[in-house]
């Protein structure tokens, strides 16, 4: 239940599921137990930019799964820290991070683990401005994920792939990837997935001089946002200012 309502963007439902289920694997000495929770919280304090109580949600949680040799969970917590230390700007420690989760999902075969690792390496390479071993990534990526039947998956490769493409100047094909994107997240009622959507459809827009509908969609992000109680990036504000 609380990985449901931190999937439609109720982070506050979410937290308090979690709590109930960290107290009593507590109570069981459920260790296992423990270090998935100690993840999940972590997660939603990730989504609240709050990185230094996720990273230490994220340790807690990888110092357990060390002690159980669970591998799977370890190379979660490797992805997941890897994230924090790339918003922090550290991307030589959240490459050597999804590095050592990818090497850990070859060797367990978990293909829709590889997915994640080659979208989070090309999110890097990408930052670095290296497009073109980005979108081999990415495409990488998606393979995998349509292999799998995997929407939520398929929705973050193009709108990764949108990303790329906006950051090449490429603004046609940027929204043909975020409109492929906001289908899937409509379709699973993705809250987070629509808010960077409709955030990157109105910085798009905006580039194409679709000033209207530029506005439609940052409202449309902003909205969103307050909804999952999540601070409203200052682009999309100061972006804003310029609707009438």
């Amino acid at each position: 239940m609380g990985t449901l309502r931190y999937n439609q963007g109720d982070l506050d439902a979410a937290l308090a599921l979690y709590h109930e289920s960290l107290t009593i694997s507590e109570q069981l000495g459920d260790l296992a137990g423990m270090s998935d929770s100690y993840h999940q919280i972590g997660m939603v304090q990730h989504r609240r930019g709050n990185y230094d109580a996720a990273l230490s949600l994220y340790q807690k949680s990888l110092k357990i799964s060390k002690h159980l040799g669970d591998r799977a969970s370890i190379c979660k917590s490797f992805g997941q820290m890897g994230t924090v230390q790339y918003l922090r700007g550290d991307y030589d420690a959240a490459l050597a991070l999804y590095h050592e989760s990818l090497t850990i999902s070859e060797q367990l075969g978990d293909l829709a683990g590889m997915s994640k690792s080659y979208h989070q390496i090309g999110i890097v390479q990408q930052t670095r401005g290296d497009y073109d071993a980005a979108l081999s990534l990415y495409q990488k990526s998606l393979k995998i994920s349509e292999q799998l039947s995997n929407l939520r998956s398929i929705s973050t490769s193009y709108h990764q792939m949108g990303m790329l493409k906006h950051d090449r100047g490429d603004y046609a094909d940027a929204l043909t990837f975020f409109e492929k994107s906001l289908k899937i997240e409509e379709q699973l009622r993705d809250l987070a997935g629509l808010s960077n959507t409709y955030w990157a459809l109105g910085l798009t827009y905006r580039q194409l001089q679709r000033d209207q509908e530029a506005c439609q969609a940052l409202r449309r992000a902003q909205q969103l946002f307050q909804q999952m109680k999540v601070p409203v990036p200052e682009d999309i504000t100061e972006n804003l200012k310029s609707c009438l």
